[in-house]
């Protein structure tokens, strides 16, 4: 059975997944583009979904009933699935990108944050972007960063170098999901930077990051390990 519920009752902090409906529930909890599901069997709740418009972020332990699950997922009409690599294989998950979850285990170095823009200009912020990562159009992208980062549910620090910013905050946990910097500085240490004056931020949470494989060793040198994997992808 899937019912619609309050999903931010239920949440581990050590779940990426569990963080990134958390994130979006807390954030578009007054908005109804914003859906939370749970699949119960056995009266044990076995799976969370966040809906946000036709994107889904789905989580299910391996007891979950994936045919229900499928069912569900075309009812309701989805265009995108993040999850982890063992339910896409369930769904059929047609991905596209793949890559690692980690998370940081190491001492963030504090870097001088005197250079940095809390408050950048997000135009600049998406030409960067657009070319080594999946964003939206412009206006949904502008539209969507800006309320987070107003709200406290992103964080986002821009330089002359590049930028970082994280997609998902909760009140223990926080979820890098890009970081990028401009072509004529990289392999300079800008970053680096980034990454440590982002880190110095986040005192006390458990930090994420989720990363295709190009970018795997450059978290791992910096004090982050693998978590898991996800799947980015569509059900057809």
């Amino acid at each position: 059975m899937i019912k619609e519920v309050d999903i931010t009752e239920f949440f581990s902090e050590e779940n990426l997944f569990l963080i990134k409906i958390k994130s979006n529930s807390l954030c578009y909890q007054k908005f109804s583009f914003c859906e939370n599901f749970c699949q119960i069997k056995d009266g044990k709740k076995i799976a969370f979904i966040n809906f946000l418009n036709k994107n889904a972020t789905l989580f299910a332990l391996p007891d979950s009933d994936f045919e229900e699950l499928k069912t569900f997922l075309l009812f309701k009409g989805v265009n995108n699935v993040f999850c982890d690599d063992f339910v896409s294989q369930k769904l059929k998950i047609t991905p596209s990108t793949k890559g690692f979850i980690l998370k940081y285990s190491g001492n963030a170095t504090r870097q001088k944050s005197n250079s940095f823009c809390f408050f950048p200009d997000y135009k600049i912020v998406y030409n960067l972007l657009k070319n080594d990562f999946e964003v939206s159009e412009y206006n949904h992208f502008v539209s969507d960063l800006s309320y987070r980062v107003k709200n406290g549910f992103s964080k986002l620090i821009y330089s002359e170098k590049g930028i970082i910013f994280s997609g998902w905050e909760t009140e223990k946990s926080s979820v890098i999901s890009a970081l990028a910097v401009y072509i004529t500085e990289r392999e300079k240490g800008k970053g680096t930077e980034l990454l440590n004056s982002f880190l110095s931020l986040q005192s006390g949470k458990n930090i994420y990051v989720y990363c295709e494989e190009k970018m795997l060793n450059f978290y791992k040198k910096r004090g982050f390990k693998v978590k898991g994997r996800f799947v980015n992808g569509k059900y057809i």
